[in-house]
């Protein structure tokens, strides 16, 4: 049986106007149901705070995020965030759809983390290709 050799993989993770847009939709949320509850005025005011507080460092931190993924038939599938590439082993529990893939990872002696990747994220062809190479590629269970 003749073997198919895929192309190296490569892609630059943009900045998500979705992903930013959601995040903004749930604090408000959770601002409005911090208002609209029949807790004390003090309790509120904390709690107002802490969620504005949290929202302003979670726009901050999504802003300078930098995430690349790149997957060869030799290493494997690599994550880096900023310049430098690790391993990764892929887990049977990634999610991936037409909108968002949520990426559940394994670094090397850490525990599991998360990736949310939503489609506006790269273009449209990268998008689909990262897709096809998620599924084609063996993810065993670790």
């Amino acid at each position: 049986m003749q073997k198919t050799y895929q192309l190296p993989l490569l892609l630059t993770l943009k900045y998500s106007k979705r992903l930013t847009n959601f995040i903004k939709f749930i604090h408000a949320l959770a601002l409005a149901a911090c208002v609209m509850n029949s807790l004390p005025v003090i309790v509120k005011c904390a709690l107002l705070l802490a969620i504005g507080s949290h929202f302003y460092f979670q726009l901050k931190e999504l802003k300078n995020q930098q995430y690349a993924i790149k997957y060869t038939e030799t290493l494997g599938w690599e994550l880096a965030e900023g310049d430098d590439f690790e391993s990764i082993k892929i887990l049977p529990s990634t999610v991936i759809s037409i909108f968002a893939v949520f990426l559940q990872f394994k670094k090397e002696n850490k525990s599991k983390q998360s990736l949310v990747i939503l489609s506006d994220a790269l273009a449209e062809d990268d998008y689909r290709r990262l897709i096809v190479t998620l599924k084609t590629t063996d993810i065993t269970p670790v």
